[in-house]
């Protein structure tokens, strides 16, 4: 069975995401993390994506994004990465954005991991 790999590209500093996921005792679920103190743009340049992409060495065909906010969204765009989940977080994009760079909009983690479970993943084909 293939392990899917799971990576933060992040644009908090280090220290900020390190505390949120020992807080949360989430850090062992990631493979792979990178910050926006450790790249060398922050988003909306696509250093961070890139840089994850590379680490993994993967096809951008098979990556999924998840972001909440514009600069993410442009961020995987700039990219190249077509697969482009958003949670609308405190500010809003207009309709217009989010067409243009989102591949699809949710509302919560819920329906974000019912929708990569039913399709991507345990697909018989």
């Amino acid at each position: 069975m293939i392990k899917n790999k799971k990576a933060i590209a992040s644009s908090s500093i280090r220290k900020k995401v390190d505390l949120y996921l020992d807080k949360t005792n989430l850090k062992k679920e990631f493979d792979y993390i990178l910050c926006g103190d450790e790249a060398s743009h922050p988003k909306p340049y696509p250093d961070l994506y890139n840089n994850v992409c590379s680490y993994f060495n993967f096809d951008k065909n098979n990556v999924i994004i998840l972001e909440d906010s514009k600069n993410g969204l442009l961020s995987a765009k700039n990219a190249d990465i077509e697969k482009r989940l958003y949670i609308p977080d405190l500010l809003l994009l207009s309709e217009e954005d989010e067409k243009e760079l989102s591949y699809k909009k949710f509302n919560d983690l819920i329906e974000v991991r019912d929708y990569i479970k039913n399709n991507f993943f345990n697909k018989n084909k």
